[in-house]
């Protein structure tokens, strides 16, 4: 295999340069001082890297999504609890002829109730009714015995005043009266 100066195996050389003193590329010329230097200034600037690496993964970090995805949780229970209730509602599960059977069964149930109370409200109305009249008519029946009352012992009064001279000449001792 001919010698390229490059590196084939991806090993920066450092394999095949301390082998033997050959110049691979690597800028050092053979001098293992200055390849000492070079790299202990490399593990310097990575051991500032490294520990430049916490700081940067404390900035980097996302935020904490934990609280946030706790109460979506808690929702999405309470919903999918919600959800429960709703598909064991036996609704879901009738046909449309079903819903209309129900619909107008219930319609008809309604309007026989509001039917049967109309009836009743009638009855107690009308029942009502005849107690006023009755109630009426009482008042009525008072007012003219009232009237009654006061009218006849009125009349009977006058017509006794005027009528006594009369009955008195036609009695025998009625006329011994009205002569003196």
């Amino acid at each position: 295999m001919e010698d390229t100066g490059r590196d084939d195996e991806g090993t920066g050389g450092v394999a095949q340069g301390f082998h033997g003193s050959e110049n691979h590329g690597n800028g050092h010329g053979g001098d293992p001082t200055r390849a000492f230097e070079d790299l202990r200034a490399e593990v310097a600037v990575m051991r500032r890297a490294v520990e430049a690496l916490p700081g940067a993964w404390e900035e980097n970090q996302p935020p904490d999504y934990s609280p946030d995805l706790g109460r979506i949780a808690k929702g999405l229970a309470v919903v999918a609890g919600q959800l429960d209730t709703i598909n064991k509602h036996p609704a879901l599960r009738m046909t449309p002829e079903q819903h209309q059977a129900a619909v107008a069964q219930a319609g008809s149930g309604l309007m026989r109730a509001a039917l049967q109370k109309l009836d009743r409200a009638t009855q107690e109305a009308e029942r009502e009714r005849h107690q006023l009249a009755g109630l009426i008519g009482t008042v009525r029946k008072k007012r003219d015995q009232m009237l009654w009352l006061i009218a006849l012992p009125v009349v009977v009064f006058w017509l006794t005043l005027f009528a006594s001279p009369v009955v008195l000449g036609w009695l025998p001792f009625g006329r011994l009266c009205c002569k003196l």
